[in-house]
This record gives structure tokens, sequence and C-alpha cells, in this order.
């Protein structure tokens, strides 16, 4: 079924993409400023699941919720390419299991010809990779920049808005995206010290 005023979606949908791509533009400042220490195969694996899930959610049929997804492989590229001169460190068991999850998720489209079993199990690559983002809110909030992600954040709710059909292939990534990143931006409204008047 199509959400009302469905002339609404790809307006929404741009909206989200702009924001949530801008919300790497303060991550990147971070790192500039050496505030922030990406890990590169972190990013590298993010890149590279969201490859795979942006051509899977394509082919669920997904188009005006699909600018968010577009925007985030464009800046995890543009974090992992930084985090080359910028970032630390090298490959966890974690980001191996990940990256090649994301490999078997694409054969397992090629063989079973169904692009929904692909961005599943990109999904939940994904999502194991967000677990020591979210560890390490918790533990050191100040190695994460709030701001950022309360513009992912907000980038997310406003692509809830841009699903023009409310099937399960269409509105599964929207949803995850907004949870997931709504919870480290929780996280961090929680954690992180306020600033005295």
């Amino acid at each position: 079924p199509k959400v009302p005023g469905a002339i609404l979606v790809t307006p929404f949908g741009i909206v989200a993409g702009i924001v949530s791509f801008a919300a790497f533009i303060p991550y990147l400042w971070s790192i500039h400023r050496n505030r922030t220490k990406p890990n590169r195969a972190t990013w590298l694996v993010w890149f590279v699941v969201g490859c795979f899930m942006c051509a899977s959610y394509h082919a669920e049929g997904a188009r005006t919720s699909l600018y968010v997804t577009f925007s985030y492989v464009l800046g995890t590229l543009a974090v992992f390419i930084y985090s080359i001169r910028k970032g630390e460190g090298g490959w966890s068991k974690l980001d191996q299991f990940c990256l090649a999850g994301a490999f078997a998720g694409g054969l397992l489209w090629w063989w079973t010809g169904s692009p929904f079993v692909s961005l599943a199990v990109n999904i939940a690559m994904d999502f194991l990779g967000l677990i020591p983002t979210i560890v390490k809110s918790w533990k050191r909030p100040m190695d994460e920049d709030k701001f950022a992600w309360m513009l992912s954040t907000l980038g997310g709710f406003l692509n809830l808005f841009a699903v023009e059909h409310w099937v399960v292939g269409h509105w599964i990534y929207p949803v995850y995206v907004f949870l997931g990143i709504g919870v480290v931006y929780l996280i961090l409204v929680v954690r992180q010290p306020r600033k005295r008047q």
C-alpha cells in the first residue's frame, strides 16, 4: 500500500538524503581536528556493506527512500578515504566476518534471485558492525560527535516519510537505520556531559 499523500514522499526522500549526507561533514571535521580516530577497516566494511545494501534495496523496488542509502555509500567512502591518513587500527575478527557476510549476501542474491535475501543479510552485517560503536558510545561518549549522530538520526526519521510502499522490502532498511542510529544518538545524549551555562 502507498502512504497517504504519496506525492510528498519524493521531497522527503531528497531532504532525508541531504540531511544524512550532511551528518558526515561534522564527523569528517572531527577527524580533521583529531578528535575522532576512525577505524580504517570498519569504515571500509561499512562502505562495502552499504554498496550491497544500496544495490539490493534498489532491486527491491525502493526509489524515493533510496537517497539516504546512497548518501551513506558516499559518506562512508569519504570517511574511509580520510581514515587512511587520519585513522587507526587494522582488521578485527568482526570486520572480517562482516565483510565476508556482505559478499555472502551478494552470492545468495545471485543464487536465489532474491534481492531481499541480500538486503536482509547486509542489514544483519551492518548491525554487527554497529555494535562496537554502541559499546564505545556508552563507554567513551566523548569520542563521538553528537551533532553528527543527531543529523543522521534526523535523516533516518525523515526517510520514514519517503517510504512509498509499506511492504517489508521497502520499509525494513529505513526503520533499521532510524532505530540503529537513534540508539547511538540517545546514548550520547544520556552519557555526554552537558555544557554548563
